[in-house]
């Protein structure tokens, strides 16, 4: 959980993994290649409407957490995301530039840290 965004990064609950990551993980696996793929407003609204998991009133930070977690245990293999949305992308190459495009966002986000904390010791 992220300081001063709780509300957006709160951990997921026992109840939100045995409810909710099935449902996702099952929506998900329908959407092969960047041509399919699906939203998150489009995710949220689908669990939102859908009985067994409407109770749970999901908004774009959690569902995010949500793949995150799906992301980590490799419940749904080569999940991939671009502006489009999420899909499996099962092109070796495409993968491969996800993987480099993500890698450069750590990148930058590690030299701005760097940066933030060499102000904070150094001021």
């Amino acid at each position: 959980m992220l300081q001063g965004f709780e509300d957006f990064t709160s951990d997921l609950t026992a109840e939100e993994i045995r409810l909710l990551v099935p449902f996702v993980v099952k929506g998900l696996k329908r959407h092969i290649g960047s041509d399919n793929a699906i939203t998150n407003k489009e995710m949220c609204q689908g669990l939102n409407n859908f009985p067994p998991t409407s109770g749970f009133k999901v908004k774009p930070p959690k569902l995010r957490k949500i793949v995150q977690y799906i992301r980590v245990h490799g419940l749904v293999p080569r999940l991939a995301s671009s502006s489009k949305g999420y899909y499996i992308c099962n092109d070796d190459v495409k993968f491969k530039e996800y993987l480099e495009s993500l890698m450069a966002r750590i990148e930058s986000m590690t030299l701005t840290y760097d940066a933030l904390e060499y102000q904070l010791l150094n001021t």
